[in-house]
């Protein structure tokens, strides 16, 4: 045990608290496909709305916010 290291994720990066942040950081799970196209109409549904209803022929007439 005299000399032995423990290597964790945390002693790869020296210790420090912004390195430690990293290594947490590269542990995350990446969203899905799917995730990140639900969250690009969710964000971008007054453009695409309109759109959407114009191509079918519909009208639009645009709420005030």
């Amino acid at each position: 045990m005299k000399g032995e290291t423990i290597m964790n994720k945390y002693t790869l990066y020296a210790g420090t608290a912004g390195a430690m942040q990293a290594a947490e950081v590269k542990n995350e799970k990446k969203a899905t496909l799917w995730e990140r196209f639900k969250n690009y109409l969710i964000e971008n549904v007054d453009i695409i709305a309109p759109g959407i209803i114009m191509m079918n022929g519909g009208y639009y007439v645009p709420t005030k916010k």
